[in-house]
């Protein structure tokens, strides 16, 4: 299973059920911890939903340590949430 599988499944309701198994995948498969699995998970959830953010020119890291700020940013402004999410 991959990423389009998780984002198919949180737009069909059945989340939880994809991610885990997805989860379970990548940490038997690779080296990767369960943490950092979920985390990924996570930072992808957040991209798909700005789409815009795919366009910037930024690191992984940097965008996961700005990710709480953004987050606040689109919170209290629609507008500014609503151009990132075309």
């Amino acid at each position: 299973m991959g990423a389009y599988y998780v984002r198919e499944a949180v737009e069909n309701g059945e989340g939880d059920v994809y991610k885990d198994k997805w989860e379970k995948g990548v940490v038997n498969k690779t080296k990767i911890c369960t943490s950092s699995v979920r985390t990924y998970i996570q930072m992808y959830e957040f991209v798909s939903m700005y789409h815009k953010l795919m366009n910037l020119k930024m690191s992984y890291t940097s965008l996961f340590k700005m990710k709480d700020e953004i987050t606040d940013m689109f919170t209290l402004c629609d507008a500014i949430a609503s151009e990132w999410k075309e």
